[in-house]
């Protein structure tokens, strides 16, 4: 049964595992720190364990000069030093490989106080696994880890609500008024039940770039009148979708309205100043279309459930910055004020996650409907590469599919740069099932893919022989050897098979009563890069020993094409893999676009 009971019987798997449920199939030859997590902490007796933001805080003497800080937390987190954000997170890890994020820092001589603001979601999301809450920090000078002595406290204007953006994302984000006085600093304690749920610690080759700062261009503004009657916490999403944004003169209103537009779809963090006369509550609601009715619409389709793309904020009298923790995706977003009396709002800035920057790769031709293409293309990929290359603002989730095939190609056309590529692959590889198939998305919840898997043997290659280096491939190469058996050894001779979820295209249906050719051709791509893999690395005995499977799975393909019914599939991965010419599988390919 799934999360969603409306999905139970969907083809498709919208809900996968735990991300500590997946572990690297051999040894990822990379780098690593045995002890993990050891050193992790959370705040001593805490409150609640899920929807918990908590605020760490310790001061280190240091003599000028750069220092390196290394941080890691189970959820989103910002590293503060005196009073400045100076790293902001979430970084997404694989449980049983955990990647930690390193930066060098220039400090002053003298006393500083670092802070490291993280918030305890303990919820399985396409990002995070639900692993206990943690956070993990190291400071160190020319090599000499500084002692760290932390202290923390509970933020409890932070509300945990029960209420979920997504069946795919986290909580969200509702701050009440804070108290008059603050909660008293406590004791970290050390985090019970982390090591066995978390591996060696190795070092990521991410680097976060100072994050841009975009204008919202305001397109709108109004009056609104609520009309839905309910409790505080009813569903976020139907109240604000049943408000009236143009209510009669005549009738008295509840507040103000003021939409922006952010000119193309952003992942970041919007803030704005308010000034009001009374206290108020504020709405922020992020949209990636309107509705019919020009309206923005806080809902995103194909979430698995209910969504509720809102932030709530409430503000005493006077001026207030508001500056969300979470970040969030939208194309539109729009602030609700419920107050009486004058309210203004200014300086509107949304900070986009934009890990990419501007592209040093460009493509012009005579051709305005190809350059329009390549902008599509280019300015796509770039909105959503944050932290990983993700699919989409409704789960921002790592599947392999599409990192490894447009976006891989984008990006290099593009930056040039194979580092977040690099990390979906090590993601996968480290999330691993049983049997050794690699993780087709994850690395918070895991979805294993038979398609994906074999997508990311070739991709390993690809990137190897574009850089003309096979560090990739020795680092991979026991993930790739069990994920090509593990495969192997759930396909029949005969075709049949027993793959996990193979996603080959949108609408389309394998065959029930013969091999499904298109599921078979990425694997036969799969066996074929492997061999070369085993070649470059100097093994060819073992590449010899694939050479007769992938044969005899091209000769069920081409015998089993003229019958198959989903001619598009089938001829085009069987002429991408070269079981058959370009020559003949174009005019089949033509014919049943023309269908």
């Amino acid at each position: 049964m799934s999360e969603n009971k409306s999905l139970d019987d969907a083809a498709i798997d919208a809900f996968g595992v735990p991300g500590y449920l997946g572990r690297p199939a051999g040894e990822i030859r990379r780098k690593c720190e045995a002890e993990g997590f050891a050193k992790a902490f959370w705040i001593s007796n805490p409150t609640r364990e899920s929807d918990l933001h908590v605020i760490f805080q310790t001061n280190i003497k240091t003599e000028s000069g750069p220092h390196a800080f290394a941080v890691q937390s189970s959820g989103n987190f910002q590293l503060i030093i005196d009073g400045e954000i100076a790293i902001r997170g979430p970084v997404r890890f694989s449980s049983h490989l955990p990647e930690y994020y390193e930066e060098e820092i220039s400090l002053s001589a003298g006393t500083h106080t670092i802070e490291i603001f993280a918030h305890g979601e303990f919820l399985k999301t396409r990002t995070m696994a639900p692993l206990p809450n943690f956070v993990w920090c190291r400071i160190s000078k020319t090599g000499v880890e500084v002692p760290l002595t932390w202290q923390a406290r509970e933020l409890p204007e932070y509300v945990a609500t029960g209420l979920r953006i997504s069946a795919l994302l986290g909580w969200v984000e509702w701050r009440e008024l804070a108290a008059a006085q603050d909660q008293p600093w406590r004791e970290v304690a050390s985090v019970k039940g982390l090591l066995e749920l978390t591996g060696p610690l190795t070092k990521s080759e991410l680097r976060i770039p100072k994050l841009k700062c975009f204008q919202p261009i305001e397109i709108a503004r109004g009056k609104f009148r609520e009309t839905f009657t309910g409790y505080k916490y009813d569903d976020l999403a139907s109240q604000y979708l049943l408000c009236d944004l143009n209510p009669d003169p005549n009738d008295d209103h509840d507040g103000i309205w003021v939409r922006y537009d952010l000119s193309k779809i952003r992942i970041g963090y919007f803030s704005f100043d308010i000034e009001c006369e009374n206290p108020a509550e504020i709405k922020i609601a992020y949209a990636e279309r309107m509705t019919p009715q020009g309206e923005v619409s806080p809902v995103v389709a194909l979430s698995a459930g209910a969504t509720r793309m809102i932030q709530h904020f409430s503000v005493a009298a006077g001026k207030t910055s508001i500056k969300p923790f979470q970040s969030m995706g939208a194309k539109f977003i729009e602030v609700r004020v419920t107050a009486a009396g004058q309210v203004k709002l200014s300086n509107p800035e949304f900070i986009e996650r934009d890990f990419l920057g501007e592209p040093q790769g460009y493509l012009s031709t005579p051709d305005p409907t190809l350059n329009k293409i390549w902008q599509v293309g280019i300015e796509t990929l770039r909105s959503s590469a944050e932290d990983a290359l993700v699919d989409s603002i409704r789960e921002r989730a790592e599947w392999v599919g599409d990192v490894v095939t447009s976006a891989l190609h984008i990006l290099v056309a593009g930056w040039g740069d194979y580092t977040l590529v690099k990390r979906a692959l090590l993601h996968a590889a480290a999330s691993a099932r049983e049997d050794g198939v690699v993780a087709g998305s994850g690395p918070g919840e895991l979805i294993y893919l038979g398609t994906y898997a074999s997508m990311w043997t070739t991709a390993c290659l690809q990137i190897a022989i574009e850089e003309g280096n096979t560090s990739l491939l020795i680092e991979l190469e026991e993930s790739a050897r069990a994920n090509i058996k593990g495969l192997s050894d759930l396909i029949k001779e005969v075709g049949s098979h027993d793959l996990p979820w193979s996603f080959v295209d949108w609408g389309y249906s394998p065959p029930t009563d013969s091999p499904d050719l298109a599921v078979i051709s990425h694997f036969i791509r799969a066996v074929a890069s492997w061999i070369k893999w085993l070649e470059l690395i100097g093994k060819p005995d073992e590449a010899q020993a694939w050479q007769e499977k992938h044969d005899h799975f091209s000769s069920l393909i081409k015998n089993g094409l003229e019958a198959d019914l989903r001619k598009y599939h089938a001829y085009t991965l069987a002429a991408f893999n070269g079981v058959i010419s370009h020559k003949e599988a174009a005019p089949i390919i033509i014919d049943s676009i023309r269908a």
